[in-house]
């Protein structure tokens, strides 16, 4: 692999990863591990925008369908009442 080759890999590291932490921790002090959760689920709809806007990629039906079962299961998750156990059994204890 070339210069060019470990250059891109440098960066795809940095930005993908490195950056994407920094914002992720700098969101946590801003809303709660819930939310942020469900904020992230969004990742892959704009994977999916930025290879049809940068790649040139086709936008195809099940590319456009799998976006929005992700949009209605996020809303889906946003919107109910759903505990887990363990968040019952930490009040308990209280």
């Amino acid at each position: 692999m070339g210069l060019s080759g470990w250059t891109a890999t440098v960066a795809s590291a940095l930005i993908s990863t490195v950056f994407g932490l920094v914002c992720l921790f700098a969101g946590l002090k801003r809303i709660d591990t819930g939310n942020a959760a469900m904020i992230s689920t969004f990742e892959v709809i704009v994977s999916i925008a930025l290879a049809v806007i940068i790649l040139k990629e086709a936008l195809t039906w099940p590319k456009i369908i799998g976006a929005a079962l992700i949009m209605f299961v996020v809303v889906f998750l946003a919107r109910s009442k759903y505990k887990t156990a363990q968040v019952d059994w930490f009040k308990k204890d209280l």
